[in-house]
């Protein structure tokens, strides 16, 4: 489906210009091919990319693979880091985010979250681009 763990990997592929095949899967399609499927790759969840026959998961692995071939994603060592750093607090923000079935313990619980953790690794996000002097992460 559009966004998801795999819309950062699509956005990063089209604007390298790399060559590749998109393949979406709606829900009942990948389901079929989860129960037909005997690589495990494809029994854990979307997205999952196949890079010369191996299919591969975990979507920040292959946001990285997409950024050094793409030319994207530092060879600096440091500059790596930060990028890195930055893919993993953005992963915090999306899976930390709390759940209830109750709908409005969920609002509240989201309510102390943005106040509280989320609102923490944003200024550590914003305090990383500060001191760039660039706006940036990298620059």
């Amino acid at each position: 489906f559009a966004g998801g763990r795999g819309e950062a990997i699509r956005v990063c592929i089209h604007a390298s210009g790399l060559d590749f095949q998109h393949n979406d899967l709606p829900f009942p399609a990948y389901q079929e091919k989860k129960s037909s499927e005997k690589n495990l790759a494809w029994h854990n969840g979307l997205p999952v990319m196949t890079v010369n026959g191996t299919a591969y998961t975990q979507s920040l692995a292959q946001l990285r693979y997409v950024g050094k071939k793409a030319k994207l994603y530092p060879t600096d060592d440091i500059a790596a880091l930060a990028v890195d750093e930055v893919m993993d607090i953005v992963q915090d923000i999306l899976t930390k985010c709390p759940q209830d079935k109750d709908e409005e313990s969920k609002k509240t619980k989201r309510q102390e979250y943005a106040s509280g953790k989320m609102k923490s690794l944003f200024e550590l996000l914003n305090q990383r681009a500060e001191e760039t002097g660039s706006g940036w992460i990298c620059s």
